[in-house]
């Protein structure tokens, strides 16, 4: 998949361009997983008014995860 396609599956699954970009990845780490950048993303926790719970923020990474392979 192509940085411009994984873009337009991204802004199927983010309200807009400012809660996901791109950034380099370390050299060694590239050169040992083949790739090139890491796709970086700003989740706030859905209710702030609640303990932040990890199994929670989890659940919601993987529940994305599934949406941006879905698209």
């Amino acid at each position: 998949m192509t940085v411009s396609a994984l873009k337009n599956c991204l802004l199927d699954v983010f309200e807009d361009e400012s809660l996901f970009g791109f950034s380099a990845i370390d050299g060694d780490l590239a050169e040992k997983e083949d790739c090139k950048c890491a796709l970086v993303t700003l989740l706030t926790y859905p209710d702030l008014n609640d303990t932040y719970n990890a199994i929670e923020y989890f659940i919601m990474l993987e529940d994305l995860r599934k949406n941006i392979l879905k698209s």
